[in-house]
């Protein structure tokens, strides 16, 4: 139902289609691209939707009461789940692909660039580094960061 990256999808009786997904203790948030919404399920039953000012790309966990909801408009929106409330706005340079978070950082791919800038909340760059590529393949679609704080790209 729910995988890993952006390629990930799943379809609702009302023909939404799922993007991206996060796992909060017993929630699942839910990143919804046609409808513009985050659905939200708790223990797979729903709980409720929010609505989203834009369209969505990907959605990162900031703690248990908070997301960070990537925009198609070099947007990034923090929005608390349990109110459906911006807590923060911050404006990217360029549109993106894909977004992480750990230790308080934010991990933003710009693969048109092939470059990943790594920012704090508050929107500040704190640096930036190339993307790996390989031989015939120059498009990062997504990042991940694993239980070990392994930088996976995909």
């Amino acid at each position: 139902m729910c995988g890993n990256g952006l390629n990930s999808r799943y379809e609702e009786k009302n023909n939404s289609v799922i993007i991206d997904c996060v796992i909060i203790d017993e929630l699942v948030v839910f990143l919804c691209n046609v409808t513009d919404r985050l659905i939200i399920q708790n223990r797979g039953r729903f709980e409720r939707a929010i609505k989203l000012s834009g369209k969505p790309r990907g959605i990162t966990v900031i703690n248990d009461k908070d997301v960070a909801v990537l925009y198609y408009k070099s947007l990034i929106v923090i929005i608390s789940i349990d109110t459906g409330r911006v807590q923060n706005e911050i404006i990217i340079r360029n549109d993106s692909k894909g977004i992480s978070y750990q230790n308080d950082l934010l991990f933003i791919n710009f693969s048109n660039e092939c470059t990943i800038d790594v920012m704090n909340l508050e929107g500040d760059r704190i640096r930036s580094f190339l993307c790996p590529s390989s031989p015939g393949h120059h498009s990062l679609q997504g990042l991940v960061i694993n239980i070990n704080k392994n930088l996976r790209c995909f």
